[in-house]
């Protein structure tokens, strides 16, 4: 991995190692800073599922580290001066993988979620059925913990239930365009990777934030299949305090409070030629107020659609030219590709 060495080598207690950890070939690291509310519930979601879990208790002033340790985690209760959250999951990983290393075992696979978050029951299978289909890593789909969702301010529902309804629309323009249907999101709470994929990329940055963006990033780079998977599903928390300074508990906090407050710029935006030439011809999405007029558009593109030529009741310039970018990209398809059955979108 390429060398991120942080201002000052993290002290290091391994706290616990459970009999037996180490040798299931699945390692999954769970970084918390004073997570004791919440790390039982996270690991007893993981429990089961056939992985040893490391949670790396960094910094932390509570009781995280024991209560990890009660609920059969190795634990790395460890002082980290600065990096943050990419720190602490570069350093569990490096020390879960050579904990491993010293079982004598070949790990299939490393990933990461975080403290506040759920997985599915079936989140590690779901992975490991990407990963042996050929993917290098795996962005999983990350979705509230709902009793916490509808106890978030009014503002930010509105905000929520827009960007969603776009996100929907977005998914079917994709699986109308190319029979398949996706997501770009890259959440450090449901990462996957095949052991040599997150070598070859370096591993985690050791930065407070967007560690996890950067790392698929790099891979994409490198020519390594990355899949952004529907089924692999992990709830996340709703706290508008959070731990990474610019984390979802920041970016919940700001909209919130703020009418304001930018969208993603990722949001109209999309990895695949023919859905960002159609999403290109919408007007620009900056604030909240431009996504229901965005919206109406696609709605209106996707059920105006006949066969697999995309059209509409509509007659601006704008409806033309969206329905000419579609259907300039639907040209290139064979007709029944326009057809076939949703499967997960494999992004290179």
């Amino acid at each position: 991995m390429t060398p991120h060495p942080p201002a000052t080598p993290p002290r290091i207690d391994l706290k616990a190692r459970p009999l037996g950890w180490g040798r299931s070939g699945h390692l999954v690291v769970i970084p918390a800073r004073n997570e004791a509310a919440r790390i039982a519930a996270c690991l007893g979601a993981l429990g089961g599922q056939g992985a040893d879990l490391l949670v790396v208790a960094n910094n932390c002033t509570d009781a995280t580290a024991q209560i990890a340790a009660a609920h059969g985690a190795a634990v790395l209760d460890c002082h980290i001066a600065a990096g943050g959250v990419g720190a602490a999951r570069r350093l569990g990983l490096a020390e879960g993988m050579r904990m491993a290393a010293g079982e004598g075992t070949e790990l299939r696979a490393v990933l990461t979620s975080d403290a506040d978050c759920l997985v599915a029951r079936d989140w590690l299978e779901a992975n490991l059925r990407h990963l042996d289909a050929g993917a290098a890593a795996v962005c999983g789909w990350v979705l509230p913990i709902a009793e916490e969702h509808a106890l978030l301010p009014p503002l930010l529902l509105h905000r929520a239930a827009l960007e969603d309804r776009f996100l929907d629309l977005k998914v079917a323009l994709e699986l109308r365009l190319t029979g398949r249907a996706g997501h770009e999101r890259t959440p450090g709470a449901s990462l996957a990777f095949r052991l040599e994929a997150y070598t070859a990329a370096g591993g985690f940055d050791p930065v407070p934030a967007h560690e996890d963006r950067a790392i698929i990033l790099r891979l994409k780079a490198l020519g390594l299949p990355v899949v952004h998977a529907h089924d692999v599903v992990v709830r996340a928390s709703c706290r508008l305090e959070g731990r990474a300074p610019e984390g979802m508990a920041a970016a919940l906090r700001e909209r919130a409070t703020d009418p304001d407050a930018p969208l993603c710029p990722d949001l109209g935006r999309s990895e695949i030629a023919s859905v960002a030439a159609v999403l290109a011809t919408l007007p620009p999405l900056r604030l909240t107020a431009d996504l229901p007029g965005a919206i109406a558009q696609l709605e209106q593109l996707l059920s105006g659609t006949l066969g697999p030529r995309l059209a509409g009741k509509g007659t601006t310039p704008r409806n033309a030219r969206i329905r000419k970018a579609a259907n300039s990209s639907l040209s290139c398809l064979p007709e029944e590709q326009s057809r076939t059955k949703p499967r997960l979108r494999q992004t290179i």
